[in-house]
């Protein structure tokens, strides 16, 4: 089983086409559910999150904005509360990954233990300075704290098996 987990605030119809994609790719490739986290979305979003649920989507609420890692928090918590044992890929709201890319680092798991696997962007294109910069240098001090060399800190694409959930619970911060 996996479960694909999205935060999403103030999400457009690129969601709903991520979602389509979902479906239409992992569908006849693995089992598999979304959990949608809406991170206090303003009410003209609902009908984002109405046709999500209508597309088989389990939603989850923040009441106000709390941030991406408290939104994922709330999905970690909910997954471990419910007794989930599988492999639990995190995506961006925005479908900058393809299923493709998020079956990928699902496969990555299959060796199982407690990995954590991280998707990597490719840096073309345009890309603002800030997000260019910020990203190297976090990299850099990533690798100089750790001595593994990291190219995408910030990424989104995340992969995991839910033997990790209860550290993930453990990580201070919320945004």
């Amino acid at each position: 089983m996996l479960e694909v987990v999205i935060p999403a605030y103030e999400p457009d119809d690129k969601l709903l086409m991520l979602i389509d994609s979902l479906k239409n790719s992992l569908g006849n490739t693995c089992d598999f559910a979304i959990l949608l986290i809406n991170d206090g979305s303003s009410s003209e979003y609902d009908i984002i999150f109405t046709e999500a649920s209508k597309k088989g989507c389990h939603i989850l609420t923040h009441k106000i904005n709390q941030g991406k890692g408290a939104a994922l928090k709330t999905a970690f918590s909910y997954l471990q509360n419910s007794g989930y044992k599988g492999e639990i890929v995190c995506a961006d709201c925005d479908g900058q990954h393809r299923p493709s890319d998020i079956l990928k680092v699902a496969a990555a798991l299959k060796n199982g233990g407690k990995l954590l696997v991280l998707g990597c962007r490719d840096f073309i294109g345009k890309i603002p300075l800030k997000s260019r910069i910020g990203n190297r240098l976090t990299s850099l001090l990533y690798t100089m704290i750790s001595g593994q060399n990291l190219k995408d800190t910030q990424t989104g694409l995340r992969a995991f098996s839910s033997e990790l959930l209860p550290w993930l619970l453990q990580i201070n911060g919320n945004r």
